[in-house]
């Protein structure tokens, strides 16, 4: 056993050696000092608030990992194609999201979009309002199989359609959904990020900070989320 263990370190360290950018991180320098990597046959789920960036706290993922070489899958269900693409504009050239909505297409867009070409093929944007966690599995082990999907990320969690329509009370509902996504992850030997809302319970405390407990019908949840 103690050889065995050894010769997976060696591994490890050889792998790291020869591709420094080996491992999957959030681009966060002080949360990636903490968790090390987004480690691969996890379900890593991500909860806040309303509106404080869940959603572009997972594309700052996409990306990061994107230009380190990395294959991503970023699964959307709630923001359109288009919304995400103007988000991604806005973030590389500076330019204002109205002034892209009302069709702006100065230089500044044509030098974004330059820096972004090097990398933006590693991600695979897929809009998916309505799925399934079932669905985004079966889409998602077809895209790893081509080598496409290194890191699934989907947002989020209370957006996905149940798979059943059966007397099952909701938090149990989200913790099949969430299990789903994990048994992928643990499947195919990838990370799964996945993005949840919070419940308003945190609003009761004297610091308004969220817990584990307020991820939204949590219960399973928790459990589910390594």
């Amino acid at each position: 056993v103690l050889m065995a263990y050894i010769t997976n370190q060696q591994a490890r360290e050889d792998r790291l050696a020869a591709n420094p950018d080996a491992f999957l991180v959030t681009g966060l320098v002080d949360l990636d000092e903490m968790l090390t990597e987004i480690a691969p046959g996890l379900l890593h789920v991500v909860a806040a608030r309303p509106s404080v960036g869940k959603t572009i706290y997972m594309e700052g993922i996409a990306e990061t990992n994107a230009r380190r070489g990395h294959k991503v899958a970023f699964y959307h269900l709630e923001l359109s194609h288009q919304q995400m693409l103007d988000r991604r504009m806005a973030r590389h050239s500076g330019i204002d999201v109205g002034r892209l909505k009302r069709g702006y297409s100065g230089g500044e867009i044509v030098e974004a979009f330059d820096k972004i070409a090097v990398w933006q093929r590693n991600v695979t944007m897929i809009h998916c309002p309505g799925w399934s966690a079932e669905r985004i599995t079966t889409d998602a082990t077809r895209l790893h199989a081509k080598g496409q999907a290194d890191l699934v990320i989907v947002d989020y969690l209370q957006k996905l359609a149940m798979s059943t329509t059966s007397a099952w009370n909701l938090s149990a509902l989200y913790g099949l959904q969430a299990e789903t996504l994990k048994t992928m992850a643990e499947s195919l030997g990838i990370p799964v990020v996945l993005g949840s809302q919070v419940s308003r319970a945190f609003k009761g405390r004297a610091d308004e900070r969220p817990h584990m407990e307020d991820i939204r019908n949590s219960g399973e949840i928790v459990e589910k989320a390594n």
